[in-house]
């Protein structure tokens, strides 16, 4: 199942990067991706999350109206009984948006790799996971629009796959 797993990103990764080249003259448009709520579960656990002014932090850099390339970074704050620590994530996804729009309203789809190291009570090695978020996305203001979606998560963190939800907004500029 993860070898499946692991070709479809590939493959999905390969074509949004090769869709990307052919409009690369025209003027690139950004975002600032802000997630703010999560929940996740996997391996009989669950987690779930509200963080203000975000948790995960991307930087949507369009290829073209369809493919955006988005590198993050995001910290988390964990604690509980007897507990604390921190895991600080880097990583980059490569949304494919269906309705051509600059990716700012419709359906997604976005493969993309995390590597995450846990620190304090949590401390853990580096460890490199993949996953692909599938979603909608609509327009709220002229450069603001809202983003929901079911997030699949797999690799180095997780025994089982995961499987959660997150939203958030994304701010737009060219």
């Amino acid at each position: 199942m993860k070898s499946m797993f692991r070709g479809a990103f590939a493959v999905l990764a390969l074509t949004a990067l090769a869709a990307g080249s052919a409009e690369a003259q025209e003027r690139r448009s950004k975002e600032i991706r802000l997630d703010m709520i999560s929940f996740q579960t996997s391996d009989g656990n669950s987690a779930g999350g509200v963080s203000f002014p975000a948790a995960n932090v991307a930087l949507g850099i369009y290829l073209n109206q369809n493919v955006a390339i988005e590198p993050m970074v995001g910290i988390d704050f964990i604690s509980g009984d007897n507990f604390s620590g921190q895991v600080l994530s880097f990583g980059a996804f490569v949304p494919y948006y269906f309705k051509g729009d600059g990716g700012r309203s419709g359906l997604f789809l976005s493969p993309g790799l995390m590597y995450s190291k846990g620190t304090g009570d949590i401390e853990t090695d580096g460890e490199m996971d993949y996953g692909v978020d599938f979603g909608f996305r609509k327009v709220w203001r002229d450069n603001l629009s809202w983003r929901g979606a079911l997030t699949l998560r797999d690799g180095d963190s997780y025994a089982d796959m995961a499987i959660g939800a997150s939203f958030g907004l994304g701010l737009f500029w060219k």
